[in-house]
């Protein structure tokens, strides 16, 4: 097993849908059984969050089954947020410094419970920062950054995973990059790899993030041909979503939506059915009666019994 492949592992040991008890103790990350499926929900219209929305505004079906006894609460829990920054030939001809003051903005706009890390990658990545809430201590690091060659995404995207999933609260996981990851797909001549590959694949890698507790997002640069790449397959698969760069204070305003509305969500949670079967479960939840956008994890594991 690879350090990669091991980190890939730890990073799931946070399960996407862990059984709740109040009066048991914690138990391991993997069960027998689900006692309760918990979500979380970002609610949007027109781009911005929706507040005050309870159970009886949501629709929310597994395995296109409609489901009962639904409850739903507002989150409030201190973020962990890792930033992943593509310093690659293909992320940004612009060099980093927009970054800088992206970073400098989403950290202001941390609570003093939140903590964030900063990570970058070209053909390896490298933890530069973090914990922190500090935007001083962030910038100093990012000045020093260079644009290098490569694009290892696949293995940046899970040592920031391992981050934000190892701590108490919620965890989101931000990526500026065009989502290219060529090499990310098992092929391999030997022991070599191009500077574009990652040691984990996509299929590997979306599987466990399915049941990993993080949401992934994304910004992909201007200039990044429209379309479903990988980062997409990591928002979709963890109820995250994808923009497009936009130039100066408006980038520095997009680290901050994210951030804003992972922050503005809700917890959905239900007892499964119990002739609900084991293996994946596939999740839809809309609301009812009323304009909006529902953005939540694809579904769950249900462990064999």
């Amino acid at each position: 097993m690879n350090c990669a492949w091991a980190m890939l592992v730890a990073a799931a040991g946070v399960a996407l849908v862990a059984p709740v008890s109040t009066t048991a103790p914690q138990q391991a990350p993997f069960r027998t059984t689900v006692a309760r499926v918990r979500l979380d929900a970002m609610v949007t219209d027109r781009g911005r969050p929706i507040a005050g929305l309870t159970a009886a505004d949501f629709d929310v079906k597994d395995n296109g089954r409609t489901v009962t006894g639904v409850e739903v609460e507002p989150i409030d829990e201190p973020v962990g947020v890792a930033i992943a920054l593509d310093l690659g030939r293909s992320a940004r001809e612009d060099g980093p410094n927009e970054l800088v003051a992206a970073c400098e903005a989403l950290v202001r706009a941390l609570e003093p419970r939140d903590h964030a890390w900063l990570l970058t990658f070209a053909s390896t990545f490298a933890l530069k920062a973090g914990p922190t809430n500090d935007p001083l201590l962030l910038t100093r690091v990012l000045e020093d950054v260079k644009m290098e060659d490569g694009s290892a995404m696949w293995d940046a995207l899970f040592g920031a995973v391992s981050l934000a999933a190892g701590r108490p609260g919620r965890a989101l996981v931000l990526l500026l990059t065009d989502g290219a990851d060529p090499g990310g797909n098992g092929s391999r001549a030997g022991s070599t790899r191009t500077l574009d590959t990652s040691w984990l694949t996509e299929q590997k890698s979306v599987d466990v993030l399915r049941r990993a507790d993080v949401v992934v997002s994304g910004i992909r640069p201007p200039g990044v041909l429209y379309g479903f790449n990988a980062l997409e397959a990591a928002a979709n698969a963890t109820g995250g979503r994808v923009l497009y760069a936009q130039r100066g204070v408006k980038l520095d305003a997009q680290f901050t939506e994210l951030l804003r509305e992972f922050r503005t969500g809700y917890v959905i949670s239900y007892p499964p059915a119990p002739s609900t079967r084991d293996g994946w479960h596939e999740v839809n939840v809309k609301l009812k009666g009323r304009r909006g956008t529902v953005r939540a994890r694809e579904g769950y594991y249900e462990p064999g019994r």
